[in-house]
């Protein structure tokens, strides 16, 4: 299954089947190369770490009834970041991803944390709409909308300047209303904005009987290519914490 965690041998990733509405070509589009100069790439401050990563982990360290920790590992199981959620318990068991998000992306920087990265809006649920901001210490790094979309959970991942860069799409769910123990999606497919070609994926292990028993909490995991820019890459770790946000689960 993937993702590996850290200190396993990484898989193959592919695109899960769609359907519907969603049967393409998606599923047998070979990946396509996302190509830049890395030596020309403008890096926003505290952002480095990204450069040389394809592969990412997010997993829960603390939590509270105030704030939500969580660690920002790489395939190594380096921490490369730290991240701080100050959604309340309450909004996040009974609103489901509905109520403001709001989320820092930390660096160590000597005794202190330093804020390179902030994440804050109003998703909604069940295909609603909403969007939220992605800011650097010094300018807006993009935005990711949560399109209007009932059978299957769509959103649309946008550079500073508006422009469609990367989609991610879930499979088709029931309900997202529904408060079933079943778990809700647990894949993505990280789409080019044709909405055909595939280049990474989000996904997640569950916490439970049936799963991993080590695992003492979920844990999101993202993989991109390692050539895309930091900024993209950076739009999507906001995209796996805002998936996190949505379709946490309730215990």
């Amino acid at each position: 299954m993937w993702p590996e965690m850290p200190n396993n041998k990484p898989s193959t990733i592919h695109p899960f089947p769609l359907k519907g509405d969603m049967q393409s070509a998606i599923t047998n589009q070979p990946r396509q190369k996302v190509s830049f100069s890395p030596d020309f790439q403008e890096v926003p401050e505290g952002l480095g770490g990204l450069v040389k990563t394809q592969h990412l982990f997010i997993k829960q360290s603390v939590y509270s009834s105030v704030e939500t920790q969580y660690e920002v590992l790489n395939s190594e199981g380096e921490k490369i970041f730290m991240a701080d959620e100050t959604t309340d318990t309450s909004t996040k068991a009974w609103c489901r991803g509905t109520k403001p998000f709001d989320v820092s992306i930390l660096i160590r920087s000597g005794m202190y944390r330093k804020e390179v990265m902030k994440m804050f809006g109003e998703p909604r649920s069940c295909g609603c709409g909403g969007d939220i901001t992605l800011k650097s210490a010094k300018t807006t790094l993009g935005t990711i909308e949560h399109a209007i979309e009932w059978s299957y959970p769509h959103y649309f991942v946008r550079d500073a300047e508006g422009n469609d860069v990367l989609q991610v799409i879930g499979a088709p769910t029931p309900s997202c209303f529904s408060f079933s123990r079943e778990p809700p999606p647990g894949e993505f497919n990280v789409l080019l904005p044709d909405g055909k070609t595939f280049v990474g994926k989000i996904a997640k292990y569950w916490n439970g009987k049936e799963k991993d028993v080590l695992l003492k909490s979920d844990v999101w995991g993202v993989k991109f290519p390692l050539e895309m820019e930091v900024t993209h890459k950076a739009l999507l770790l906001g995209a796996t914490f805002l998936l996190n946000f949505q379709y946490q689960t309730i215990e």
